[in-house]
C-alpha cells in the first residue's frame, strides 16, 4: 500500500510527539545533537515558531504525525532540517516529505548533517542536494549539503 505524506502547519498537539522524537537515544546520536528537556525544548520551540524567517511543517504519513521538517536562516544561507521518530526511518518519509517542502523555496538551500549520519545525508543526495563543504566539529565532521 502506498503511503500517503503530507505536509500541514504544526498544531499544539504535535509538539508531544516532536518532543518524544527528539528525546530519542537512536536519533540524538545518529544527529549527533543532545536532546533537550521537556521544558528547554517547548521554549524552543515556542522561540522558533515565531521567528517569521522560519518555515515549519508536520508532516504527517496517513494521517499520523511522523516528524517535522523546517527552514530557518543562518546568516545569508536558507537552511533545511528535518526529524523524524526512528521508527518511521527507512520508509521513504523524509524523502517524500523533503521533495514537497523544497517546492516553497528559492535555491540555494543548505543542510548540516554529521559525517555518520547516512540516512540523513542518503535523503538529501535523493533530492539533488550535493556535499559542498565541511567543517570539523568536537565529535567529527559536519558536512554541508548544497542544492544549487
Amino acid at each position: 500500500m502506498d503511503q500517503q505524506v503530507a505536509l500541514r502547519r504544526p498544531s499544539s498537539e504535535d509538539i508531544e510527539v516532536f518532543y518524544q522524537n527528539q528525546s530519542d537515544t537512536t536519533a540524538c546520536q545518529m544527529a549527533r545533537f543532545p536532546a533537550r528537556s521537556e521544558s528547554d525544548f517547548k521554549t524552543h520551540w515556542q522561540r522558533i515558531t515565531q521567528d517569521s524567517d522560519n518555515v515549519i511543517s508536520t508532516i504527517v504519513v496517513n494521517g499520523e504525525v511522523v516528524g517535522n521538517i523546517m527552514s530557518w536562516l543562518d546568516g545569508e544561507k536558507r537552511l533545511i532540517g528535518y526529524w523524524l521518530g526512528s521508527q518511521y526511518w527507512g520508509k521513504g518519509y523524509a524523502t517524500k516529505a523533503l521533495k514537497q517542502f523544497l517546492q516553497h523555496f528559492e535555491r540555494p538551500l543548505h543542510a548540516y548533517v554529521h559525517q555518520d549520519n547516512l540516512i540523513s545525508q542518503r535523503v538529501l543526495e535523493k533530492v539533488g542536494f550535493m556535499p559542498c563543504a565541511q567543517m570539523e566539529t568536537e565529535d567529527g565532521i559536519d558536512l554541508m549539503f548544497c542544492l544549487a
